[in-house]
């Protein structure tokens, strides 16, 4: 049996390969041209005719009715009238994807118009067109289920020798972002519906499959990574609101769920300090309430267009973060007589128990005036001046611990204490 040559080798037009060679005297028409399946592989196609007598032949592949050839082949006289054709072969001729009748014309001799020829039944060597996206879900573990609707197909030569009834099969194949590598996901399915887990950022896509081979694919589901950036101020006040933790997220069109995480030291659990759902692909968060620990920002995965687009998690890295005690201070009255006392008082955010200091201005230094107690973040110095005078002082209160968490040493601004005649 004689074998189709590779693509490489033969590509000539059967119009012009016929009309370039001489004539051949004694050429007739064949006879029962006949195509099939060389087996159960449907790999092959065999086209088979009767001669008269021995004879050189060509065989045609060309669209029904027309003239011009998609591809030829020449059998010499002295080799069996039969040639096996490789299916994949037929396709690439006709191109994936079409649905025009094919036919092939066994040329008896090597002659120019007009030619003895017989011709077989019409065929069609048509690949499934690409199934249409329905749906994907994915869980909590990252496993992505996809499902997708057969296209309808148009068959042009219906009961040709060469259909086969066979039940509509699939493949899964993705594509690796940014590297051109293309894998499959098992072999050909009959399902309609496929669950599968990667982790990389990938483009999905199914094709039908049928004895022609694989149809065009149509792409199914885009999975990339989230960009998530976040900038956590190194120094925060206790309790102040304009100092805030902000960032950005992709995709920039999709609503999404953001938390701020903390954790109090570096091996210890994070946990979450505030959540929220932000658009536009911007975040803020305010800082302030918590002690001196780490920070980062981490959203989950997001799964929309009906499971079409995955953005996967993300967590930004975990940046230290110091919190300072807020504290202020007055005195009682604005001014006292001299030998009156005079109330310092101090106001410490969160409510802490420890001991500060009070320190006056001499003029050219700070010194200390004593230790003054704070109870549940609030302390009272007291000062008693022999005469009238305008004193500046302030407190300094040491870094602390309160409900676990560390915060650092502040000063309050300075008060200032009058003191005029009695």
């Amino acid at each position: 049996m004689k074998n189709w040559p590779a693509l490489a080798v033969t590509s000539v037009l059967a119009a012009s390969l016929l009309t370039a060679a001489p004539a051949f005297a004694g050429g007739v028409a064949p006879t029962d041209v006949e195509i099939d399946w060389q087996d159960g592989t449907l790999r092959h196609v065999v086209v088979s005719w009767k001669d008269p007598a021995p004879q050189e032949n060509v065989v045609v592949l060309r669209y029904q009715g027309e003239t011009a050839g998609l591809r030829a082949i020449s059998v010499t006289a002295d080799l069996p009238d039969t040639v096996s054709i490789d299916a994949e072969e037929i396709v690439a001729a006709v191109g994936t994807g079409s649905t025009k009748p094919l036919e092939f014309a066994v040329v008896g001799g090597n002659q120019v118009p007009p030619v003895a020829e017989a011709v077989s039944a019409a065929f069609d060597a048509s690949t499934p067109s690409a199934p249409a996206f329905d749906g994907a879900t994915m869980s909590a573990t990252g496993t992505t289920t996809v499902r997708w609707k057969p296209a309808a197909m148009i068959d042009t030569t219906p009961d040709d020798p060469l259909d086969r009834t066979l039940p509509a099969r699939f493949q899964v194949t993705y594509d690796v972002l940014g590297t051109g590598n293309r894998y499959w996901i098992g072999g050909p399915t009959t399902g309609t519906g496929i669950s599968y887990t990667l982790k990389s950022e990938y483009d999905l896509f199914v094709a039908g499959v049928n004895e022609w081979g694989m149809g065009r694919d149509g792409g199914l589901v885009q999975a990339r990574n989230t960009r998530l950036t976040a900038n956590v101020p190194a120094w925060a006040v206790y309790g102040s609101g304009s100092t805030r933790v902000t960032g950005s997220y992709t995709p920039t069109d999709q609503p999404r769920q953001v938390v701020l995480q903390a954790r109090n030291s570096q091996t210890s659990p994070w946990y979450v300090v505030s959540a929220g759902q932000f658009s536009q692909g911007r975040f803020a968060f305010a800082l302030g309430t918590g002690g001196s620990r780490q920070y980062r920002v981490t959203t989950q995965p997001l799964s929309y267009l009906n499971g079409s687009r995955i953005s996967y998690g993300a967590s930004t890295i975990a940046v230290s973060s110091t919190t300072q005690l807020r504290a202020g201070a007055h005195f009682r009255s604005a001014q006292v007589p001299v030998g009156q006392t005079n109330e310092a008082r101090l106001d410490v955010a969160p409510k802490v128990s420890t001991t500060a200091t009070l320190q006056r201005w001499s003029g050219t230094t700070w010194t200390t005036v004593g230790p003054v107690a704070v109870r549940n973040g609030y302390g009272v110095g007291r000062i008693v001046t022999a005469k009238p005078s305008r004193v500046a002082y302030r407190y300094y209160v040491p870094a602390t611990t309160y409900g676990g968490l560390r915060f650092a040493a502040a000063y309050t601004e300075t008060f200032v204490n009058v003191v005029v005649p009695a």
